[in-house]
């Protein structure tokens, strides 16, 4: 993902590895969204587009 390894993501998401700005820049950019919505607290639904809310698949 964007030259992140699963290692690396799956260290930070379970605290074992510190996070950094240009690990939170590389993985906004791979998941095209910003920074501001990786760090907001709460779940995500995978079904919603993060931008505009639109369910995914819908036209």
């Amino acid at each position: 993902m964007g030259g992140i390894s699963i290692d690396t993501l799956s260290g930070v998401a379970s605290d074992r590895f510190p996070g950094s700005a240009a690990l939170i820049l590389r993985a906004a950019r791979a998941a095209r969204t910003t920074v501001e919505a990786i760090l907001a607290p709460g779940p995500r639904s995978a079904e919603r587009c993060p931008h505009c809310g639109a369910r995914r698949g819908s036209p």
